[in-house]
């Protein structure tokens, strides 16, 4: 067993205690309010300290990756062999044996050519989010260009299921100092969730300083829920421990310990992304890209499988929509009836100080936020509060 039970019983001692502080407006991690219209309200099993945790996966084909679906040419895409349906059948086979509900980030290329696989998701029980169309990186293109790409993906997989997607993640993590426009185009477009924001510093992804934990943005259009990816705090350094090639990386003994210490030490819930080619030993070998990319992409796909049978068997998932039902009361948090954006008023930003396309922005904690003594940190590090609310400025 990963965690003793006298850790369990004092980690628990003190999320109580922690819970037993908090005003009417804040609620604890581990509570369980109504959930929202999205959110269901069939809960899966208990986990090491009963923290609901996000399984996310991006529904993406193996020559599709950057730094090797770029190189090869959008346009050259269909000449490739595609093995995206089968390796996501074998991910929904996976989560099924487990009866874990996961949310699916889809290409909209993808969706485009394959909407049966798209159907599968939501009739297996998961949660549908969109991954934007041609997996470009937002920084690369321009506000037009990303709110036209996110459309005609998000109108794709709607049209495929019949129902809202309101879950958005960036190709590539792409929402960056640069780029964090995105967030208000997204608001804009109905979106209520992103999981776009990496806190790391990368060579092509990454905002070192962002806030670790999920929390809520002010955009133009409204409050938007982020759920960056997660990371753990060494020597100074955000060290990523969320999936993908790290979860590849490491023994799955590492990434069990670093991710119970988020639920245990930290006391709130971690993201987790998976791609299906991760699960996929015998894709074809593509000779193009940078060493350090392919090296990237082919490292230890043999073990992918073996090492979510564990971690699945180990922690407590669900989808995001999940996770913001037990993290969050709407009804209680004594802002709630305050507006939440700049162009209502209570944006502490100076009037004009939001970044342009041009420039850089940062995250900073909204006024009303600041105001609260339940957005001070815990004893271990973490708010009180589950939902505090950040606004984009300016970085000048």
């Amino acid at each position: 067993m990963m965690f003793p039970p006298n850790s369990r019983m004092r980690a628990n001692r003190a999320l109580s205690t922690a819970a037993a502080e908090l005003p009417r407006g804040c609620a604890p991690l581990q509570e369980r309010a109504g959930p929202s219209p999205r959110v269901s309200t069939e809960l899966p099993r208990t986990g090491p300290l009963g923290l609901l945790n996000a399984f996310t996966v991006d529904v993406e084909d193996y020559y599709q990756v950057q730094g090797i679906g770029d190189l090869i040419g959008r346009d050259r895409w269909d000449d490739y062999e595609s093995r995206v349906v089968a390796n996501t059948h074998r991910l929904l086979q996976l989560l099924d044996r487990h009866q874990i509900r996961a949310t699916f980030f889809v290409l909209g290329w993808v969706a485009d050519r394959h909407p049966n696989v798209v159907r599968d998701i939501v009739r297996s029980g998961h949660e549908l989010g969109c991954h934007g169309y041609w997996h470009r990186l937002i920084y690369e293109q321009t506000p037009e260009e990303f709110r036209a790409d996110v459309r005609r993906a998000r109108d794709l997989l709607q049209d495929a299921v019949g129902e809202p997607v309101v879950a958005y993640r960036a190709p590539t993590f792409s929402i960056i100092k640069r780029s964090l426009w995105a967030l208000d185009v997204l608001a804009e477009e109905g979106f209520e969730i992103d999981a776009s924001i990496f806190p790391i510093r990368h060579d092509r992804y990454g905002i070192p300083g962002a806030e670790p934990a999920p929390h809520r943005i002010a955009t133009t259009a409204g409050l938007l829920w982020e759920f960056p990816s997660t990371v753990l705090r060494f020597a100074g350094l955000n060290v990523p421990v969320s999936g993908g090639g790290y979860f590849r990386l490491y023994p799955v003994r590492w990434t069990n310990r670093f991710l119970g210490s988020v639920n245990q030490k930290l006391g709130r819930p971690f993201v987790f992304y998976i791609h299906p080619w991760e699960l996929d030993p015998e894709q074809p070998r593509l000779k193009v890209g940078s060493w350090t990319s392919r090296a990237r992409h082919y490292l230890n796909l043999s073990s992918t499988e073996r090492k979510l049978e564990t971690m699945l068997s180990t922690f407590r998932f669900g989808t995001l929509g999940d996770v913001i039902g037990h993290l969050y009361r709407s009804d209680t948090c004594p802002f709630e009836e305050e507006p939440a954006t700049g162009s209502q008023g209570t944006s502490s930003a100076v009037p004009g100080a939001k970044p342009t396309q041009e420039s850089e922005g940062r995250l900073q904690l909204c006024s009303r936020c600041e105001r609260c003594p339940y957005s001070r940190r815990n004893g271990n590090g973490g708010p009180l509060c589950a939902a505090r609310v950040f606004e984009v400025a300016s970085a000048q």
